[in-house]
Protein backbone atom coordinates (compact mmCIF):
# COMPACT_ATOMS: atom_id res chain seq x y z
CA UNK A 1 0.00 0.00 0.00
CA UNK A 2 0.93 3.56 -0.83
CA UNK A 3 0.98 5.95 1.62
CA UNK A 4 2.21 8.90 -0.22
CA UNK A 5 0.26 12.57 -1.14
CA UNK A 6 -2.24 12.93 -4.05
CA UNK A 7 -0.08 14.69 -5.67
CA UNK A 8 2.82 12.86 -6.87
CA UNK A 9 4.49 15.16 -8.77
CA UNK A 10 3.59 18.20 -6.67
CA UNK A 11 0.69 20.48 -6.42
CA UNK A 12 1.38 22.11 -9.71
CA UNK A 13 3.61 18.86 -11.21
CA UNK A 14 6.64 20.70 -10.33
CA UNK A 15 8.74 17.76 -9.08
CA UNK A 16 11.18 15.71 -11.34
CA UNK A 17 10.99 12.76 -9.64
CA UNK A 18 7.10 11.29 -8.93
CA UNK A 19 6.85 10.78 -5.26
CA UNK A 20 6.35 7.40 -3.77
CA UNK A 21 7.04 5.41 0.02
CA UNK A 22 10.64 5.19 -1.08
CA UNK A 23 11.51 8.43 -1.28
CA UNK A 24 13.63 10.60 0.23
CA UNK A 25 14.10 14.34 -0.70
CA UNK A 26 16.05 17.20 0.62
CA UNK A 27 15.34 20.88 -0.42
CA UNK A 28 18.01 23.35 -0.16
CA UNK A 29 17.88 27.36 -0.46
CA UNK A 30 19.93 29.85 0.48
CA UNK A 31 19.49 34.14 1.24
CA UNK A 32 23.07 35.40 -0.29
CA UNK A 33 24.69 37.26 2.62
CA UNK A 34 21.74 38.63 4.37
CA UNK A 35 23.00 36.76 7.99
CA UNK A 36 25.22 38.43 10.31
CA UNK A 37 29.03 39.15 8.93
CA UNK A 38 27.30 38.49 5.79
CA UNK A 39 27.05 35.29 6.25
CA UNK A 40 24.30 32.98 4.34
CA UNK A 41 20.95 32.33 5.50
CA UNK A 42 20.22 28.69 4.73
CA UNK A 43 17.05 26.59 4.72
CA UNK A 44 16.63 22.69 4.23
CA UNK A 45 13.56 20.84 4.42
CA UNK A 46 13.68 16.63 4.38
CA UNK A 47 10.54 15.37 2.83
CA UNK A 48 9.87 11.18 2.93
CA UNK A 49 7.81 9.36 1.07
CA UNK A 50 6.04 13.06 0.01
CA UNK A 51 5.69 14.12 3.50
CA UNK A 52 8.12 16.42 5.54
CA UNK A 53 9.73 15.18 8.53
CA UNK A 54 12.78 17.24 9.34
CA UNK A 55 13.58 21.29 8.46
CA UNK A 56 16.30 23.54 9.82
CA UNK A 57 16.88 27.08 9.43
CA UNK A 58 20.40 28.37 9.78
CA UNK A 59 23.22 30.79 9.22
CA UNK A 60 26.39 29.32 7.18
CA UNK A 61 29.44 28.71 9.14
CA UNK A 62 31.66 31.24 6.87
CA UNK A 63 31.42 33.66 4.56
CA UNK A 64 31.36 32.80 0.21
CA UNK A 65 32.38 34.61 -2.57
CA UNK A 66 29.04 34.41 -4.63
CA UNK A 67 25.53 32.84 -4.84
CA UNK A 68 26.69 29.74 -6.61
CA UNK A 69 29.12 29.10 -3.60
CA UNK A 70 26.82 29.67 -1.02
CA UNK A 71 24.18 27.13 -2.60
CA UNK A 72 27.12 24.50 -3.35
CA UNK A 73 27.26 24.53 0.49
CA UNK A 74 24.07 24.40 1.32
CA UNK A 75 23.56 20.87 -1.14
CA UNK A 76 26.65 20.15 0.89
CA UNK A 77 24.70 20.36 4.09
CA UNK A 78 21.53 18.81 2.21
CA UNK A 79 23.78 15.66 1.64
CA UNK A 80 24.82 15.17 5.47
CA UNK A 81 20.97 15.96 6.40
CA UNK A 82 19.77 13.53 3.90
CA UNK A 83 22.37 11.00 4.98
CA UNK A 84 21.46 11.29 8.07
CA UNK A 85 18.27 10.80 7.73
CA UNK A 86 18.18 8.21 5.82
CA UNK A 87 20.25 6.27 8.59
CA UNK A 88 17.37 6.70 10.66
CA UNK A 89 15.14 5.16 7.90
CA UNK A 90 17.07 2.41 7.65
CA UNK A 91 16.91 1.73 11.21
CA UNK A 92 13.54 1.88 11.80
CA UNK A 93 12.95 -0.36 8.79
CA UNK A 94 15.63 -2.61 9.63
CA UNK A 95 17.65 -2.19 6.26
CA UNK A 96 21.16 -1.90 5.69
CA UNK A 97 22.37 1.91 4.66
CA UNK A 98 23.53 1.93 1.43
CA UNK A 99 22.00 -1.31 0.73
CA UNK A 100 18.77 -0.04 0.82
CA UNK A 101 15.77 0.53 -1.41
CA UNK A 102 15.43 4.05 -1.19
CA UNK A 103 15.93 7.05 -4.12
CA UNK A 104 17.77 9.76 -2.67
CA UNK A 105 17.28 13.52 -4.07
CA UNK A 106 18.53 17.03 -3.66
CA UNK A 107 16.53 20.04 -5.03
CA UNK A 108 18.09 23.68 -5.61
CA UNK A 109 17.36 26.28 -7.41
CA UNK A 110 20.83 27.66 -8.67
CA UNK A 111 22.37 25.87 -12.06
CA UNK A 112 25.65 27.47 -11.31
CA UNK A 113 25.93 25.52 -7.91
CA UNK A 114 24.20 22.08 -9.36
CA UNK A 115 26.42 22.74 -12.37
CA UNK A 116 30.04 23.14 -10.19
CA UNK A 117 28.48 19.87 -7.68
CA UNK A 118 28.72 18.21 -11.16
CA UNK A 119 31.82 18.65 -12.30
CA UNK A 120 30.41 20.42 -15.50
CA UNK A 121 30.56 24.34 -14.78
CA UNK A 122 33.13 26.06 -15.66
CA UNK A 123 34.14 27.84 -12.51
CA UNK A 124 36.59 29.60 -11.52
CA UNK A 125 37.40 28.07 -7.81
CA UNK A 126 38.55 31.02 -5.48
CA UNK A 127 39.14 28.33 -2.42
CA UNK A 128 40.24 24.95 -2.14
CA UNK A 129 37.54 24.15 0.20
CA UNK A 130 34.52 25.45 -1.73
CA UNK A 131 36.26 22.30 -4.40
CA UNK A 132 36.78 19.86 -1.79
CA UNK A 133 33.15 20.41 -0.77
CA UNK A 134 32.18 20.23 -4.66
CA UNK A 135 34.29 16.70 -4.84
CA UNK A 136 32.12 15.70 -1.77
CA UNK A 137 29.02 16.10 -3.60
CA UNK A 138 30.00 14.46 -7.07
CA UNK A 139 30.90 11.75 -5.46
CA UNK A 140 27.20 10.94 -4.36
CA UNK A 141 25.97 12.29 -7.33
CA UNK A 142 27.95 9.48 -9.08
CA UNK A 143 26.91 6.78 -7.01
CA UNK A 144 30.61 6.12 -5.82
CA UNK A 145 30.70 7.91 -2.24
CA UNK A 146 29.37 4.95 0.61
CA UNK A 147 26.11 5.41 1.27
CA UNK A 148 24.33 4.96 -2.38
CA UNK A 149 23.62 7.51 -5.15
CA UNK A 150 21.67 10.79 -5.07
CA UNK A 151 20.44 12.66 -7.37
CA UNK A 152 21.16 16.81 -7.10
CA UNK A 153 18.38 18.27 -9.62
CA UNK A 154 17.21 21.95 -10.10
CA UNK A 155 13.93 23.37 -9.04
CA UNK A 156 12.57 26.87 -9.55
CA UNK A 157 13.34 28.51 -6.44
CA UNK A 158 9.27 29.72 -6.52
CA UNK A 159 8.70 25.98 -6.65
CA UNK A 160 11.01 25.20 -4.07
CA UNK A 161 9.39 25.10 0.03
CA UNK A 162 12.89 25.66 1.60
CA UNK A 163 13.14 29.38 0.56
CA UNK A 164 10.85 30.26 3.28
CA UNK A 165 13.51 29.10 5.65
CA UNK A 166 15.49 31.60 4.62
CA UNK A 167 13.03 34.96 5.61
CA UNK A 168 13.21 36.51 8.57
CA UNK A 169 9.79 36.37 10.59
CA UNK A 170 8.55 39.82 11.62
Amino acid sequence: PRNVPKETWGKRGQLHVERHDRLLEVFADIAYGTGSRHRSLQGLVVYFAGAPISWVSSQQPFVTYSTAEAELVSYCEALCAGRATEALICSMLKEPVGQNSLERVIYGDNMAAISMAHGTGNATWRTRHLRVRSSFLKEALDGIAPGGLWRLLHLRGTELVADGLTKPLL
